[in-house]
């Protein structure tokens, strides 16, 4: 720990070394039984005789904040209570006219505040959290993955540890392709780039291709890191209706005859929140009017191989000849969500020299470490043998949340059985606020996420995200149970309030 002292203050140099001292014990810097620098070498370092530092450290030890062992040194007293240093009082830094003019912040409170309530980190016990999509920790095969963390280090040694190839890790990216097959794609090494996250590479695309006043279009309802990210960028984002079958891309077409639009971005597998699919002959309409009109499509698949029934669809980039998708995924949602490990997907030389540069500017490389022991993990056959059983326990809880809504939920709520593991989307009466729901839900111990989280533009707020991934079946029926009475109220107050203003005939 390097400080400094004065000379010239007049306070003795040993009350300044012992006050110094002090108050870090007091803080909590130096803990209990923490060894304090050799006499001669604290000396040499502050450049004061030995004896200064002696006097200090005998000050302190009448004071009970050390501890002298001949022969073994000083340490922090096991009971040491340090006296408390008044900090000087003086005026914070203020930051306001430095922001960037680039920089926006487009969520208001309200917001900001629902995403404060339903965030999933740290419940606490006795809470039905269907506002979490995070990944059952208790399913994931701990032991397995600490061994080929272990066989990584031990077949790839240093080389995980240096510095590398911004793009990633060699083997891992000799890997990827052959993963990529299972979603129909055929790709080349050096079409991949290695990122912490979809979130991370949403980042970098836009500061790649978006200037401010830029357009960007997705569905109206969707992952709420995409908007911000754009928004933040300085881009104007549209919002595209949906169906049951997602993105509209007849009204797309409308708006791509009528602005200049950026880029479009879209989740056309398990759509986020609404879980849709959208078939293959939209697909096909999508990249006809991306390459008609020389616009790329960002295309986020943040979790296909979490199907539960129903066919595979080709992704986007599977089906593209020329070139206009770029794709981004991730094995946050299918493994666990604290591997931050994603990529992006380009067959496009120039714009991956691009992504690289881009990249470089704020994070040189991702871990290697994590990369080696992913490969290792997927080519032992752990990470199938781990996707089987966890889409076996998923559909359990899945088919849970389809029968307890169906038991619960009376006629005005509309609902499907979801085909992915993740959630299942409610659409509300328009009566009904989901923001109010949720309130009250909250004091019974139930959590959710409410449609306006995910909304693009302003909209009724008559929908809800259910995330059943972590819960019990009992947890899913105890809260689908609660949520329905609370709705189920609404729609009987609301149905009298209409009764007392009806006008008398």
């Amino acid at each position: 720990m390097i400080f400094e002292i004065n000379k010239d203050n007049g306070i003795p140099l040993y009350i300044q070394i012992e006050s110094k001292y002090a108050e870090w014990i007091s803080q909590g810097v130096l803990q209990a039984g923490e060894k304090l620098p050799a006499t001669r070498d604290l000396a040499r370092q502050l450049k004061v005789h030995r004896n200064t530092v002696v006097q200090a450290y005998q000050e302190m030890e009448i004071k009970g904040l050390v501890s002298s062992e001949i022969g073994r040194g000083t340490f922090v007293a096991q009971h040491a209570i340090a006296r408390k240093i008044r900090p000087t009082v003086v005026k914070p830094f203020s930051f306001d006219g430095l922001y960037s003019e680039r920089w926006t912040q487009p969520d208001d409170d309200v917001l900001l505040g629902i995403e404060n309530m339903v965030r999933c980190s740290h419940r606490p016990e006795g809470i039905i959290a269907f506002s979490s999509v995070v990944p059952d920790k208790n399913i994931f095969p701990l032991r397995d993955f600490q061994n080929c963390t272990y066989h990584a280090i031990h077949k790839y040694g240093v080389d995980l540890l240096e510095m590398g190839d911004t793009r990633g890790f060699g083997p891992f990216l000799d890997y990827l392709p052959k993963f990529l097959t299972r979603r129909g794609m055929t790709v080349h090494n050096e079409e991949i780039m290695i990122v912490s996250g979809i979130q991370q590479g949403l980042d970098l695309i836009g500061r790649i291709l978006i200037n401010p006043g830029d357009t960007v279009v997705m569905e109206d309802l969707t992952y709420r890191g995409a908007p911000r990210a754009f928004r933040a960028l300085g881009a104007n984002v549209i919002g595209v209706p949906m169906d049951a079958h997602g993105m509209r891309t007849d009204i797309l077409e409308t708006i791509l005859h009528r602005q200049k639009v950026k880029m479009i971005y879209t989740i056309p597998t398990f759509q986020n929140p609404t879980g849709r699919i959208m078939p293959m002959a939209r697909r096909k309409h999508l990249l006809e009017l991306a390459a008609r009109h020389e616009i790329p499509i960002l295309e986020d698949q943040y979790a296909n191989e979490l199907r539960l029934d129903g066919e595979e669809v080709l992704p986007l980039a599977a089906m593209d000849t020329q070139g206009v998708v770029i794709a981004v995924g991730s094995f946050s949602k299918i493994l666990f969500h604290g591997i931050r490990l994603g990529w992006v997907v380009t067959t496009n030389t120039e714009f991956m020299e691009k992504l690289i540069y881009a990249k470089r500017i704020t994070d040189w490389q991702n871990n290697y470490l994590i990369q080696g022991a992913i490969l290792e993990f997927c080519q032992d056959g752990f990470f199938d043998r781990y996707l089987k059983k966890k889409l076996k326990i998923l559909r359990g809880r899945r088919d849970a949340m389809v029968k307890a809504s169906r038991e619960f939920f009376s006629d005005g709520v509309r609902f499907e059985a979801p085909l992915n593991g993740l959630f299942e989307w409610i659409e509300l009466p328009k009566s009904i606020d989901a923001y109010e729901v949720l309130n009250e839900a909250r004091a019974h111990g139930v959590l959710f996420t409410p449609k306006r989280i995910f909304a693009v533009r302003s909209d009724y707020d008559n929908g809800m995200r259910l995330g059943f991934t972590a819960l019990s079946p009992d947890q899913i029926y105890d809260g689908i149970k609660i949520l329905s009475d609370i709705i189920k109220n609404k729609i009987r107050v609301g149905r009298m309030e209409e009764r007392m203003v009806a006008p008398l005939i």
